[in-house]
């Protein structure tokens, strides 16, 4: 079997797609992580993903001659729409932002140590942080945590009032962006 001009096409177009894909998902890790409820905000946004494939697939199916190429098709559809929905919900809920004035009150900080590649580090040493987690308390005594990559909330005293700016995005999901 030979491949044609646009077999070759295609599949470059899926390499072009799936890379795009990824440097999508690298660029929005630190929104997501500063986006408040961010649990259920990932369910909904999956769901919704989900949701919007399986309608592709079924537009799609017409194109599907075997019964397991119309499988694959749903299956390849919804799973591509779960993945790509949570990035876009973050996209497009940082289109149109406003300030927010809800008072956040700062708990604790916690370091994070990531993979660090700065060389070696002495013996009984402790490399240095990668980030910061600041754990802070919303109005209704819901707790979140912020990541910075930096000690913002290194002078801040448990219970004062956290120097955060928060916003509301398009979606009207909260979220604060990591610094």
């Amino acid at each position: 079997m030979k491949l044609t001009q646009k077999d070759i096409y295609r599949i470059l177009a899926s390499v072009l797609g799936f890379a795009l894909l990824i440097g999508l998902f690298v660029r929005e890790i630190p929104y997501n992580i500063n986006t408040f409820n961010y649990g259920i905000f990932l369910v909904v946004s999956i769901a919704a993903g989900m949701i919007a494939g399986i309608l592709a697939a079924l537009y799609f199916k017409r194109y599907a001659e075997e019964l397991i190429e119309k499988f694959q098709l749903f299956v390849a559809l919804a799973i591509v729409g779960g993945f790509i929905f949570p990035v876009l919900s973050g996209m497009v809920n940082r289109i149109y932002v406003q300030p927010d004035q809800e008072t956040l009150i700062y708990l604790d900080t916690r370091e994070v140590y990531g993979m660090v590649f700065k060389g070696t580090v002495p013996e009984l040493e402790l490399p240095e942080p990668s980030a910061f987690d600041v754990l802070i308390e919303r109005e209704g005594g819901k707790r979140e945590v912020i990541r910075f990559s930096y000690p913002k909330s290194e002078n801040w005293i448990p219970g004062q009032r956290a120097d955060i700016s928060l916003y509301r995005g398009l979606l009207g999901v909260k979220f604060v962006y990591p610094e």
